[in-house]
């Protein structure tokens, strides 16, 4: 007999309403998220290699820093 086992997010004991509630905080901060890393990659995009070593990064590392940036929120 096969039996399944699951670990999903979604508590079966949440109201319909309270699920939604959880499902649009949980879409707002991942929207949120999104605009801050691609505001950041932007903005140091737009820097020149000079103004990247001034500040001590590398065009290289813009999208990790902006994802470790991003993910602090």
């Amino acid at each position: 007999m096969a039996y399944v086992t699951s670990s999903h997010a979604l508590n079966a004991n949440l109201s319909p309403v309270r699920w939604v509630q959880n499902l649009r905080a949980t879409l707002a901060t991942r929207i949120a998220k999104a605009s801050e890393y691609n505001q950041i990659v932007t903005e140091l995009s737009s820097l020149t290699d000079r103004e990247l070593t001034d500040i001590g990064v590398a065009r290289s590392e813009i999208h990790d820093i902006a994802q470790k940036h991003a993910n602090g929120l």
